[in-house]
Parts: structure tokens; sequence; C-alpha cells
């Protein structure tokens, strides 16, 4: 399937509901989705289902020389057209599905069009930047979509002020804003914050893999087959079912803590300490981290899990102010630094290297983005490299230490055969990769170096193009 198409995957002659899915930036619909249609037409088969596809390329839109990209507002019109021409327009009823940046062209579409509004029974988002997105150090402003969709720009501007209007607190469809509890790229600021906390789920996943369910009973399948198995209901009551089951739901880890109290071992409190951050429970997990912190001082991989959930506040926060960062924020990041320090003490007087170099790498990343300190970030990458080598079984995490301290060293060559061997160690969990594309595009930022940005980009995004399309 080509973008600017519509493939009707199953049609429904007894019925006038469609599913419709949309996909993101720079995607195609079959491969954004992967088995997320055939899970619908397998188990919600009261619906028609269709993908459409739009253009959308990482091209520069350089007319003349390569076909631009249409903006967000063509493509909501476009988007438009296709609901009202056959064979989408037989339908009444339609649950649209979107990912990424196809739900600000959703959005856009509904604001736009009374009609459309009256048709749509159900609306959900996942990954969509509703409050627009920091422009990317990758982007530069050479993509109408990408300036669209950034932090403050006139299109988000507008398109939040036009969905108060006519859409308001109370939607007249289902309405359901979806975040990935891994999420480097939309943060949650933007995914969940621009709406009512009733509307607002978290569900495990990265913002490539969330939908891309490898069962029905991952959690994103099971969010919308609960939500469009239950259309005879009405949409409060379908809500308030669906966070009860959420709220309930893989809970174990988190149970197993509170009954054991201070009894629990530091894995245990780690693992329930993920679990609520991947559920949107940050200030429980951050509670759940200072109690135990208080009983065990020494617990050095609880100490880095707490600065990983303040780093990931701070940078959130840091990318929202568009550099103009408050005394607050920068409180958050100091004491982000200040726990990976103390672990890392710790773990020196262990002569631990594995935590030796996991604390290392972190205090050299904050060094450099947030204090612009790259003489101690080059220290701190050195003692991380030294003790990732006198690791005798290395792993992932072993060589994107090593790659990221050599990019703080400005060994640029060997960083990237870092990236390559840390890769044959991948065993095909993307959200680590999609990391250390993260962490590696702030560091180059930081350090000013375009060539090694475009190196960067040139390196991770075939890799994580190719990885994505093998697990499926």
């Amino acid at each position: 399937m080509t973008n600017n198409s519509l493939d009707l995957i199953v049609e429904n002659l007894n019925s006038d509901s469609a599913i419709i899915f949309l996909h993101g930036f720079s995607g195609e619909a079959q491969d954004t989705w992967g088995k997320f249609p055939d899970f619908a037409g397998e188990n919600l088969q009261q619906y028609s289902i269709a993908m459409l596809g739009f253009s959308s390329s990482m091209w520069p839109d350089f007319t003349g020389i390569w076909s631009a990209d249409p903006d967000l507002p063509n493509t909501a019109k476009w988007f438009q057209t296709q609901l009202n021409m056959q064979p989408l327009s037989r339908f009444r009823k339609l649950s649209i599905i979107a990912h990424s940046m196809g739900g600000l062209v959703a959005q856009k579409a509904l604001v736009d069009s009374n009609e459309l509004r009256a048709r749509t029974k159900h609306l959900i988002l996942f990954g969509t930047p509703s409050n627009g997105l920091k422009k990317a150090w990758w982007a530069r402003g050479w993509k109408r979509q990408l300036d669209n969709m950034s932090l403050g720009s006139d299109f988000i501007t507008k398109l939040r002020t036009d969905w108060n209007a006519r859409c308001g607190q109370t939607p007249p469809f289902d309405f359901r804003v979806v975040a990935g509890s891994d999420d480097q790229f939309v943060p949650e600021t933007s995914s969940l914050a621009p709406f009512p906390e009733e509307f607002q789920f978290v569900v495990r996943g990265d913002h490539l893999n969330i939908v891309k369910p490898r069962e029905v009973t991952s959690d994103s399948f099971r969010l919308v087959a609960t939500a469009l198995d239950n259309i005879t209901k009405p949409p409060a009551e379908s809500r308030e079912e669906l966070h009860s089951e959420f709220q309930q739901a893989n809970r174990a880890a988190i149970d197993r803590v509170t009954a054991a109290g201070r009894e629990a071992s530091e894995k245990a409190v780690v693992e329930a300490v993920l679990e609520l951050d991947g559920r949107g429970a940050r200030a429980e997990a951050l509670a759940m981290i200072e109690e135990h912190l208080r009983a065990n001082p020494g617990w050095t991989d609880l100490l880095g899990v707490h600065g990983g959930r303040l780093k990931r506040i701070w940078l959130d926060s840091a990318e929202e102010s568009e550099g103009n960062r408050t005394p607050e924020q920068d409180a958050i990041g100091q004491s982000a630094l200040e726990k990976y320090k103390t672990a890392l003490d710790i773990s020196q007087a262990r002569d631990d290297h594995g935590q030796i170099y996991y604390h290392a790498i972190n205090v050299a990343f904050l060094e450099l983005v947030m204090n612009e300190d790259r003489a101690q970030a080059a220290k701190f990458a050195s003692l991380a490299l030294t003790h990732c080598q006198d690791e005798i079984d290395k792993e992932y995490w072993n060589y994107a230490t090593q790659a990221e301290a050599n990019l703080y060293l400005r060994n640029f060559g060997l960083a990237l055969s870092n990236f390559e061997e840390a890769l044959k160690h991948l065993g095909g969990a993307l959200w680590k990769l999609g990391s250390s594309k993260l962490n590696a595009g702030h560091i180059a930022l930081r350090l000013g170096d375009s060539q090694l940005q475009e190196d960067l980009d040139a390196f991770f995004s075939p890799e994580l193009a190719e990885l994505e399309q093998a697990e499926r």
C-alpha cells in the first residue's frame, strides 16, 4: 500500500460502522499499524476496517527539486474528502484511530467539519503531539509538516483554540488520548496534558510499538477493543470501565512490594517503580523510591532509577521551555545529577563495574546537556569507558555506553563502531535503540557538530526502520 491511498481491509455490508486507521509523520499505513487491523477484523466483526495513507516523508520540501508533501491543513482537507467519497461515504458511524501526526490531521478535520463530528463515534489518538513538539535537531525547518506540529506554531495554537471551542471538555464522541510509557519522542505534556484527565490513558511501549500490538492481549489493542466493543454504552460509562480495567491490570510487581513492605528486594522495588511510572503514576513511583531509599540508602540501582525519573522530568520541561529554564526546572535536573553521583560513589567503593559505567555515563550526559560543561562530561565519560572495558560479559548497554562515551571524547568513528556492535546485542528491544538515538542527538546538539548530527541520523534512522520491518 502506497501513500495517498485507501485500503478497505474488511467490508461488512450489514453494518454502517467503520474503523479508520490513520498513520503519522513519515509513516505508511501498513508499516505503521502492524497486526492492529488484523486483530480488529478478527475481534470487532461489527465493523468494516479501512486504512488511509497520506503523503509524508523525510525528503525536504524543496519544490522544483523534490515534490513537497502537503501541510497539515491540506492533509486534513484530504482526509475529509476521502471520508465523503465512496466507499467510505456510506459509513455513518466512524471510529478514527490515529497515530502521532495523524492525530493532528484527525483533530483538524473534526474541528473544521460539523458533519464529520456528527459521524464520529470514537476518536483514539496514540502518541499525538496535540500541544506541539519542540523541533528535533534533525528538523531544521525544512518540512512544512514538521513546522506545523512544532511547539507554539500557528497551526497548533489555532487547533487548540478551535478544539476547545467546538469539542471542549465534553467532545460529542467517545474520546481517548494515549501515551506510551516509554515514548521519548512525544512527551505526555503534549500527548495527554491538553485534555481533561478522564480522557487520558497510558499503555506500555515506545512511540512506534504502541501501535504494533503483538497479541490481542497487548495494552493498546485491549484499550481499543474495550472502547469499540462498548459502542452501545454511554461514552462516560465505557471510559470509567476502561480506567478501572487498566488500574487493575499488570499490578503484580506493585502488589509484591506492597505485601513485602520493607522486606522487599531492590530488584522488586525497581520493577514496581518502573511499572508505576509506565502506568503514568509518576508521583506514586517517586514516593515508593523515596520510601525505600530512606531504609536502604546504598541501593545504587534504585538511586539510578530515581535519577532517571528526575532526568526525564527535566528533559521534558526543558524541551517545553525551549531553553528558557526556570530555577525550579534546574533544581530537578541538579537533583537527578546528585542521585547519579551518589550512586557512582557507592559503586566505586564496591568496584561494581556495571553500576559504575551506568551512573558515570548519566553524570556525563547531565554535565554536558544541562550544565554545558564539556570537561566534566569528558571526565565522567572516560570513567564509564574504562569500566565498560573491564566488564567481562558485555551486552547492549555496555556497547551503547562505550559509544556514548566516545561521543563526549569526540572519537566519532569509534562511537559509530560501538553502536554497530551494540546492535548485535539488541535482542529486538527497539526502545533501547530509540533511547540511544535520543541521547546521541542531545549530545551532538550540545557539541554543535552538524556533521555528527547528520552521521548519527544516517546511522539510526535506517537501522530503526529495518529492525521495525523485521519485527513485523
